[in-house]
């Protein structure tokens, strides 16, 4: 998490409907992503928080992106 302001999925979600700059998610870890391309992000969306009280957060990118666009994307 590199350094970014985080934004929640509600306001990424409102700012998906305007006209605003383009939006890019990647999604997994990240590996071999340049630092330039965080550092240059204006905003970072918040990470899925793991329910479980040992705090053990592992999802597979297909969860991952799964969860990331329903929550952004259905039906209100």
């Amino acid at each position: 998490r590199r350094g970014a302001n985080f934004l929640g999925f509600h306001s990424v979600r409102r700012r998906l409907g305007g006209h605003g700059p383009s939006v890019l998610i990647v999604f997994g870890t990240g590996w071999g992503l340049a630092d330039s391309v965080c550092e240059k992000a204006a905003y970072q969306l918040e990470p899925i928080r793991s329910p479980r009280a040992d705090g053990y957060n592992h999802l597979s990118v297909r969860a991952a992106a799964a969860i990331t666009f329903d929550r952004l994307l259905r039906p209100r």
